[in-house]
């Protein structure tokens, strides 16, 4: 006979104070506790342990009450679960500490067993009421990989019904897990507010617009509001954190782009990316084609070394383009998200009225005066219903030193009406550039001339 009065209620003062997870299957507001599918392991099924928030216990109400002295047969069946350690009959208990259970498990609750088959009978007049609770202390469960597991109590008068599963005298059915996703939001963020990728034209292109020179960030992973609340780790039954799912062993970064022309890419703890110790800064290898730059395999500490900085040699022409991120522990488990884009200085020159009016003929001048060639190019904002096609003329390079006369007609293509505005994207400083307008009348041949810049 087993004492569990004791045990009874070392459980209810351990569910009174929340430190543990007890499953109440009985109860209809008891929900799925959630896991890191992030965390599952790669054989298809994880177990979770012990610990704060696990699955130590499942619980129900007895259902159909029954007098002292009475034998009873009780199962638990696990739907997408298994046992990971043996339970014994040690590991039931009953909730009232009006009578003493005894328990004897006759079948099943072994390690990779789906149901526990316990007989249960208690003192003379010792009634057990529909209401008390029976509870099921288990070491540890394993979990299917990705499936929502539960758990099904039923209580049988007689052995052969309780060994067969039928015609229960009373049955409850509730959740125990189930996987979703621990990211609440990418952790990858496009970063142009501290060292900005951005390249001057009076360096030539060849130095960024910041107080680095010749550094410059592209993004950052930042762990702030990326890892949703109540999502579990199922080692520890705790709340999973966001060193958990990125920082993981053998978590690789890979940043994809252009590093034709970058002297180095590391990852630095440092808003100014002045910390290029190895000791502390995970480098980043480029590669032969230099369109991707990959950590070590060793684990990148993302928290730590959250910016990704680029470095020049104040030299070699610096290209426009886009960089993306991507954080991979597997061949499968890879995140990938958009970084800055590396971008020019350039000039934005408003033309409020362009047309291609067959009675007009528009020209814009764009007057070169520095000392490099200023590449430019057209974008249009136009009244509903007109359709713009960019003309051979909408892209181009004015020579330093030089003027380009461009007509209004090999800018743009319009249909449903003959006018837009449109805005010019000039790579110079403003300083070398001029813009002018002039239309003339083809009726009468008076002209019109606007200077823009």
């Amino acid at each position: 006979m087993l004492n569990k009065k004791i045990l009874a209620a070392a459980v209810a003062a351990s569910l009174s104070t929340g430190a543990f997870a007890v499953q109440d299957i009985s109860d209809s507001d008891t929900r799925a506790l959630v896991f890191a599918s992030e965390l599952q392991s790669t054989t298809g099924k994880t177990t979770v342990v012990t610990g704060v928030n696990t699955i130590t216990s499942i619980r129900t109400d007895v259902g159909f009450g029954f007098s002292g002295d009475t034998t009873r047969y009780i199962r638990f069946d696990l739907d997408g679960a298994e046992f990971e350690t043996a339970v014994k009959a040690a590991d039931l208990s009953l909730s009232t500490a009006d009578a003493t259970l005894t328990a004897t498990l006759l079948d099943g609750g072994q390690n990779g067993d789906g149901f526990a088959l316990f007989q249960v009978a208690t003192g003379v007049g010792e009634a057990v009421a529909a209401t008390d609770k029976f509870t099921l202390a288990a070491a540890d469960l394993t979990l299917v990989n990705g499936a929502a597991s539960t758990a099904t109590y039923a209580i049988f008068e007689g052995l052969t019904e309780a060994a067969g599963g039928t015609a229960s005298l009373k049955s409850f059915t509730g959740p125990l897990a189930s996987f979703g996703t621990a990211v609440a939001a990418s952790p990858i963020k496009a970063n142009n507010t501290k060292l900005a990728p951005t390249a001057t034209v009076s360096s030539g292109f060849t130095e960024f617009n910041n107080t680095g020179g010749t550094s410059a960030i592209i993004g950052q992973v930042a762990d702030e509001g990326t890892i949703k609340a109540g999502v579990l780790t199922p080692a520890t039954g705790v709340a999973t954190t966001f060193a958990e799912i990125f920082n993981a062993a053998g978590r690789q970064a890979t940043v994809t782009g252009d590093f034709s022309f970058v002297d180095s890419a590391y990852l630095s703890d440092s808003a100014t990316c002045s910390t290029a110790d190895p000791a502390v800064v995970d480098a980043l290898t480029i590669n032969e084609a230099k369109t991707a730059a990959v950590s070590a395999a060793a684990a990148v500490d993302m928290i730590e070394h959250q910016y990704v900085c680029l470095t020049v040699d104040g030299d070699t022409t610096i290209n426009k383009g886009s960089y993306s991120l991507s954080l991979a522990r597997t061949a499968t488990d890879v995140l990938t998200g958009a970084l800055a884009s590396v971008v020019y200085d350039t000039l934005s020159v408003e033309v409020p009225y362009l047309t291609t009016f067959e009675g007009y003929n528009q020209r814009l001048f764009i007057v070169n005066t520095g000392s490099i060639d200023a590449s430019y190019s057209f974008s249009f904002t136009s009244e509903d219903g007109v359709t713009v096609v960019e003309g051979s003329a909408a892209e181009g390079v004015v020579p330093a030193r030089s003027m380009v006369a461009i007509k209004a007609t090999d800018i743009v293509e319009l249909t449903g009406k003959t006018r837009t505005s449109a805005v010019i994207e000039l790579e110079a400083d403003d300083q070398d550039i001029k813009v002018t307008s002039q239309t003339v009348n083809l009726s009468d041949a008076t002209t019109d001339t606007v200077v823009y810049y």
